[in-house]
């Protein structure tokens, strides 16, 4: 009786465990591909295509998000990666080495998990760093204005949008304001409906 029990409860549970067993092979994959970049810094104030491929190679991954932009993707898995950035660029074009992103993340939320000593940075912030030591560092740099919950200025051009488990960044969205509200005006002006000039 007792067999049965068991055996009825281990084949009720057996998709929720293949399934989990599928995201977390998905995330060994995206992180051993992060470890493979070694420590890795980035800088907004310069970043391009080429400088992206310089560093972490060609992308593993590229998506259109719209009809005006794509976003490209390192450390990944088959479905998502830790790393994307996004570009003005439409889907079936090609991407300009010297191509300024509209927006950069970089997340690693289980690495503390894996016991990962990786140090990620983007113009000095740290993913897995203290929330509080981030703001610090901002208002340092004579920005960090708080424009909302973990939300504040980089510079004149960049804000920083981060998650945070237990009071430390897993995830940075760089988010780049003037040439993301260009290419919100750009498509609305392609809609349907409207006049293109």
């Amino acid at each position: 009786m007792v067999g049965a029990a068991y055996g009825y409860q281990w084949l009720k549970f057996r998709p929720t465990r293949i399934g989990a067993q599928k995201q977390l092979d998905e995330y060994i994959s995206q992180h051993k591909a992060l470890e493979s970049f070694g420590d890795l810094e980035l800088d907004v104030s310069t970043l391009t295509f080429a400088k992206l491929e310089e560093r972490l190679q060609k992308p593993s991954m590229r998506l259109g998000s719209a009809r005006i932009s794509s976003r490209v993707g390192w450390a990944c898995g088959q479905q998502d990666c830790l790393i994307w950035v996004w570009f003005k660029v439409p889907p079936d074009k090609e991407i300009p080495a010297d191509g300024v992103p509209l927006a950069l993340m970089v997340s690693d939320g289980w690495g503390s998990l894996f016991g990962s000593n990786q140090h990620i940075s983007i113009n000095g912030a740290y993913l897995r760093e203290p929330d509080q030591q981030l703001r610090e560092f901002c208002k340092k740099r004579g920005f960090g204005v708080e424009k909302g919950m973990n939300q504040i200025t980089w510079d004149q051009d960049w804000n920083l949008i981060w998650t945070s488990v237990e009071g430390k960044t897993s995830s940075l969205y760089f988010l780049n304001e003037p040439r993301l509200q260009k290419a919100a005006l750009e498509a609305k002006s392609i809609l349907p409906g409207k006049t293109q000039e």
